[in-house]
């Protein structure tokens, strides 16, 4: 990411850490499509936002898909509906508007998701490091 594209997200809260980690409802999913050539494509519900990053960033777009007999295939998301789902069902008002910011419309996947793999590999760490902050607390308050 280039220095004019930080983003530098506000720090979250743990309290908003925990609401944006949650279970999802039913009505709440975010649907995405696993595409492969053998299959074609398979519809894929997400009920969480570590579901979510799990499939997005589950295409190595270094396979070798233009090889005889390659079975792999694409992870693909509606950015659109992406950012819909981040601010109005997770919550996560702030990477919904840098998604939708920062993310190439007309480009390809492949370009759209490396924008994406920086926006949400710098907001899980953040969320990380509220995590881990509450667990030091909680294991030093154990040791007293």
């Amino acid at each position: 990411m280039s220095d004019e594209n930080v983003t530098a997200f506000e720090e979250p809260t743990v309290e908003q850490v925990e609401r944006w980690l949650r279970k999802l409802s039913y009505e709440e999913r975010l649907t995405g499509y696993k595409m492969t050539a053998t299959a074609g494509n398979t519809k894929v519900d997400m009920y969480s936002l570590p579901e979510a990053v799990l499939f997005l960033f589950g295409t190595r777009w270094d396979s070798p898909m233009l090889q005889a007999g390659f079975k792999g295939g694409i992870n693909w998301v509606d950015v659109t509906e992406l950012v819909v789902w981040l601010r109005d069902a997770v919550g996560d008002t702030e990477l919904a508007r840098a998604v939708e910011e920062r993310v190439p419309t007309g480009e390809s996947y492949h370009a759209q998701s490396l924008v994406l793999h920086e926006l949400f590999t710098e907001r899980v760490n953040q969320y990380r490091g509220v995590r881990e902050a509450v667990m030091a607390v909680a294991q030093a308050t154990e040791a007293d």
